[in-house]
This record gives C-alpha cells, structure tokens and sequence, in this order.
C-alpha cells in the first residue's frame, strides 16, 4: 500500500515484526503461517511451499485427488479472505483476534460452501463434507 501512496508503517499488522508485502501477509509471517499448517496438516498435506507464486507452481502439478484439489480451492480461498480481513480488522477497528479464531473462521467458511454444494445436489459437497469434517487439529 505504501507503493501506492499511502502514508503507511509498512510493519504486518499480524506479526509486527516484518515489513508487509504480499507474500509476508499471507504466507511468511508467523501468524498466517499457523493458519496454513493447520489446514494442510487437516488436508493431510506436507511439503508445500509457503509463498505465492511456488505454492500456485505447485498446485498446479501436484498429483491431488479432485476432493483434495477443490478443498484446497476452498482453504485458500478462505484463508487469504479471513487472513486480509483480520489484517483491516487491526487497521480499521482496532480489534485483534487469535490465529486459532482466524483459522475456525476459515473452517467454518468452507464447511457452509460445502452444505452450500449439497442443497444445490452437488455429489461434490458430500465429498467435500467429509473430508473438512474428519478429526482434525483444529482444536
């Protein structure tokens, strides 16, 4: 933002110890970096490289099964949506909230697209059901 012009800290507002940039935000800071072990630990998923570009590389080679490809879809969209709304909560608000709230925010988005998909009769969201509603380490 401060490229843009505004008059800015430039310090993530999540961790408050790195300049923000995108790649920071969503992936490397310490924050958000809880967030997304805690859904790719429940998408049984390791290895992954958490930074924008390699991670988008990535998923586009990855051998996934369709359920995990489109729960994946579905944690990043929800992630990057909660992890830049938690940063505007701090900017705007003043209000903080914890990773692990962020994360059931995150859970709790994609658990309402998939009874979404199953109301509408998507095979897919039963699917989708199950693997965000196994035991997890969301707790």
């Amino acid at each position: 933002m401060s490229s843009w012009g505004y008059e800015i800290d430039g310090t993530c507002l999540l961790c408050r110890t790195e300049p923000e940039s995108r790649d920071h935000l969503f992936f490397q800071c310490s924050y958000s970096a809880f967030v997304w072990r805690k859904l790719f630990l429940h998408l049984q998923l390791s290895n992954v490289l958490m930074n924008w570009g390699p991670l988008l590389s990535w998923f586009q080679v990855a051998n996934l099964d369709a359920t995990t490809r489109s729960a994946l879809l579905q944690a990043w969209q929800g992630a990057i949506y909660e992890l830049w709304k938690e940063r505007n909560r701090r900017l705007h608000d003043g209000v903080t909230l914890s990773h692990s709230q962020v994360l059931k925010f995150v859970l709790s988005s994609v658990l309402d697209k998939c009874r979404a998909l199953r109301i509408m009769g998507s095979s897919q969201g039963d699917l989708l059901l199950q693997k965000w509603s196994h035991s997890n380490g969301f707790g």
